[in-house]
């Protein structure tokens, strides 16, 4: 249905050699599976094959070639490799790769199902040997077999995650105090990600204050005692919240959670005196 040969004539001009396509008349009856989309892109795809059938056009070529959009292209690439005639395909897609393991633009097959078409897609097509006289790419393929050639491989740089900090991180030190003093029965520097992330913000705001280890030692003390030894208050954020009272000795407002009933009857009986006028 579809003619791919390579041609010769005598001319003046250089590039003597002329590769055409002929469309045959029995595609007339096949052509109402086309979609106009698909029908452009499957006249592209074969105006790049070589005499095997076989072309690997990039997706910026076909979308200068054709004037549509890349998500039609795509859409239309989905219709062809599932369209059959009688029964078999018009279209084949293999993936290709540089040298140096780059995925580059897909090689495509014009009716993979005909005679020889199996050995074709299992083998590379750009290295099987052909005979005198015959092109192995189209002009079309051989400029883009150029362009990949030139191109420089650039190596996308990897994002790290977050990590723990290093031994002599200012931070690390001012965290590994406020920890030696709130969980003593264990290694100061052995702590999960999760605690670092929660508590970088401010160490490092500390850090960035002058305050040393041996003031976050000593301010995690004096809050863990005026708080009852309820170490699970005593957290960095509150320790920082509340840290020119741990510091000065200044009273302490009570962390949430700390009043005790008695604490809150009280606090009642004051509010109900002063509605009543009483002193």
């Amino acid at each position: 249905m579809i003619t791919i040969f390579n041609g010769g004539r005598r001319s003046l001009s250089e590039g003597a050699d002329v590769t055409y396509v002929q469309v045959h008349h029995a595609m007339v009856k096949h052509l109402h599976l086309f979609t106009p989309s698909g029908w452009s892109l499957f006249t592209a795809l074969s105006l790049h094959m070589d005499n095997n059938g076989y072309c690997f056009p990039s997706m910026p070529q076909l979308e200068g070639v054709t004037g549509m959009s890349l998500p039609t292209i795509r859409r239309a690439f989905e219709i062809l490799l599932e369209l059959r005639i009688d029964g078999k395909r018009i279209l084949a897609k293999k993936e290709r790769f540089t040298a140096s393991g780059r995925q580059t633009s897909n090689g495509y097959w014009l009716f993979p199902d005909c005679e020889g078409g199996s050995q074709i897609l299992e083998g590379d097509p750009t290295k099987s040997e052909r005979g005198e006289g015959i092109k192995s790419c189209t002009p079309i393929n051989n400029n883009h077999i150029e362009l990949e050639s030139n191109e420089q491989v650039i190596t996308p740089r990897k994002r790290k995650g977050p990590q723990l900090p290093k031994m002599d991180d200012p931070g690390r030190l001012l965290f590994e105090a406020y920890r030696e003093v709130i969980f003593p029965e264990l290694l100061v520097s052995e702590f999960l990600l999760g605690e670092w992330m929660s508590a970088r913000h401010i160490v490092y705001q500390m850090n960035h204050k002058g305050i040393t280890p041996e003031q976050v030692s000593q301010a995690t003390r004096t809050l863990l005692m005026k708080w009852g030894n309820r170490r699970e208050l005593v957290t960095m954020n509150s320790l920082w919240k509340h840290w020119s009272s741990a510091t000065t000795g200044a009273p302490v407002i009570p962390a949430k959670g700390t009043r005790t009933v008695a604490d809150v009857s009280a606090s009642a009986i004051d509010i109900f005196r002063k509605l009543r006028g009483e002193s």
